[in-house]
């Protein structure tokens, strides 16, 4: 993997470990239809409702950060990422917001998307 692109998995791996992902966490996947999330081994945000019927991915590109919408989980994988599956044939997602400068702003987009409400994190 070329230095770019660990950087560009990193900032999103950065923006899991932060205080807006911390606020997500305490309020949308806790209680009775809690949402998932998590950073995959490529290096996406992935956002999940609680019966898995949808799902996100946040990625940063050398453009800046997309947000993808998928309503089928094997639409997640990338057969130029992970050709040992062999998977066939795969559900495009649908590019919500592209090139955005940063991941908080992706993110917001993702949770506007998913009718999620997103207070701000709270003041240190």
């Amino acid at each position: 993997m070329d230095k770019n692109k660990a950087e560009l998995r990193q900032s999103v791996l950065d923006f899991f470990r932060g205080d807006l992902m911390e606020t997500f966490v305490s309020t949308h996947q806790a209680g009775r239809f809690p949402w998932n999330s998590l950073v995959d081994h490529a290096g996406r945000l992935v956002v999940s409702d609680d019966d898995r019927s949808v799902f996100y991915a946040l990625r940063a590109t050398e453009a800046g950060y997309d947000v993808l919408k998928f309503e089928d989980a094997m639409g997640l994988m990338d057969p130029e990422i992970e050709p040992e599956l062999g998977v066939m044939s795969r559900m495009d997602g649908m590019l919500l917001v592209e090139a955005l400068p940063d991941p908080e702003a992706a993110f917001r987009a993702l949770c506007e998307d998913a009718e999620l409400d997103l207070p701000e994190p709270p003041s240190p």
